[in-house]
């Protein structure tokens, strides 16, 4: 509920002050994309912040971190000009796949006007747009499912990370033994178990 109602009380809110298109279709698309992007970034800071052993590590890491998904998210850079090498980064970047989804629900079946001063209006078909940033329309479930596994992927590697922090065996910790006489606990090491 914490990563979700806020989104909702935000996505209400601007949705409309920024006149974006009015269906309810896009709505929801749009309302969903922002609902499962926080999901990702709140357990991607949470795998991150098992993972390390401070707060300053895991600040450090995690800027980094989404440092780097924002540069391949797609609208910083066109991310067709991006070397090969480095390209595939795009695929682990949850700004990549929501930008994909956010900017082809406004532009599709829209026609644009460029205005620039001083020069005659030059229509563009939306889809033109998106080709040039290199983004598709059919790509926006396919982007749902693919952060969808990576809150997955993510869920899963910090629970195994917990895990490999609970110690394995209690052969350590000291057991209780209650003395009825006393009414009072007191620690025994060579207790096998609780006893009453």
């Amino acid at each position: 509920l914490l990563r979700l109602i806020p989104v909702t009380v935000y996505t209400f809110v601007i949705y409309w002050i920024l006149g974006l298109k009015n269906t309810l279709e896009a709505f929801l698309l749009f309302w969903t994309a922002l609902v499962v992007f926080n999901m990702c970034a709140g357990i991607m800071t949470t795998c991150i912040s098992v993972a390390t052993f401070s707060v300053g590590q895991a600040n450090l890491i995690a800027a980094v971190w989404f440092l780097i998904m924002l540069l391949f998210g797609g609208f910083l850079v066109n991310l067709e000009s991006i070397d090969p090498g480095f390209a595939w980064l795009k695929y682990l970047s949850i700004f990549y796949y929501t930008f994909e989804i956010l900017i082809t629900n406004e532009l599709s079946d829209m026609l644009i006007s460029f205005d620039a001063p001083g020069y005659p209006a030059i229509p563009a078909y939306g889809e033109v747009f998106l080709a040039v940033l290199g983004t598709n329309i059919d790509h926006q479930f396919r982007n749902l499912i693919c952060l969808c596994l990576l809150f997955l992927g993510f869920s899963v590697l910090t629970c195994i990370l917990l895990l490999l922090q609970v110690p394995r065996s209690r052969k350590n910790f000291p057991r209780l033994r209650y003395n009825n006489h006393h009414h009072d606990h007191v620690v025994d090491d060579d207790a096998p178990e609780f006893d009453a």
